[in-house]
């Protein structure tokens, strides 16, 4: 059978989520965790491979295995082995033509941004500060180019393996405590490190330091050593997920 895992991590001591040689991965630590439990080599897939850095609360996974009786008690067995930086929240059964990555419709993002002087302490590793004065209409404006663009070749790590050069994205922005944003991106796939190349084009633009000619000028180029820097990976987390239909996660 089947099954799909709703995982949440903290990204900052794994080396992204591929399964890498010598390095920590949560890939790596979630088969070596069912490899625990099943005692033999289990395979997983994900909806997308996020970055060394990069957080999740709604990454989801899959593997095949025989027929789990009780998935509230594997569900307790595999969060006793894992790391405490992993959490399974849920695990439930899914149709055998299922894939995590190629039957997602959406995934959501989001990077948060932190704006005032003093420094975080709470949340020091899931947010960027940044704290530079910034013009949010010139941002906005930014917003609405990048929601109409479909050519996103500047905006993507000069490795990318991910062909195809056709991304649909919906970008928006919200201040939900004082000097407190958080930037959400929906869309169906990205290319890697675009959300954070994009979010450095828009603090650039915010500052003043470019205006919207020059980001439609970088964008035109197609050149990513046009664009400018890709901002930390500790500020971004994939949120969620979307299944047509919706996944049945007991939580």
């Amino acid at each position: 059978m089947r099954y799909a895992l709703l995982i949440e991590y903290h990204g900052k001591f794994f080396s992204g989520w591929q399964v890498q040689p010598q390095k920590r991965t949560v890939q790596g630590e979630i088969e070596r965790s069912l490899r625990i439990i099943f005692r033999k080599d289990i395979r997983i897939s994900a909806a997308g491979r996020t970055d060394a850095g990069v957080h999740a609360t709604g990454q989801v996974a899959s593997f095949e295995s025989d027929e789990i009786p009780d998935t509230k008690r594997f569900l307790l067995s595999l969060n006793g082995v894992l790391p405490k930086d992993i959490s399974v929240i849920s695990v439930a059964p899914v149709d055998e033509s299922f894939h995590p990555r190629f039957s997602a419709k959406t995934k959501i993002y989001e990077y948060r941004l932190l704006t005032r002087k003093g420094r975080p302490s709470l949340f020091a590793d899931t947010v960027y500060h940044y704290h530079f004065a910034l013009d949010f209409e010139k941002i906005q404006s930014g917003i609405a180019f990048f929601n109409n663009l479909r050519d996103f070749s500047a905006f993507k790590a000069s490795d990318n393996e991910c062909k195809g050069e056709v991304r649909e994205v919906e970008i928006s922005v919200a201040e939900t405590e004082p000097s407190f944003y958080i930037f959400t991106f929906r869309g169906r796939a990205f290319y890697k490190n675009m959300i954070r190349i994009i979010m450095g084009t828009l603090l650039r633009l915010g500052r003043t330091d470019i205006d919207i000619g020059q980001v439609k000028q970088i964008a035109e180029s197609g050149e990513r050593k046009n664009a400018f820097e890709t901002v930390p990976a500790c500020g971004l987390i994939l949120r969620r997920v979307i299944y047509e239909p919706e996944i049945k996660w007991e939580i």
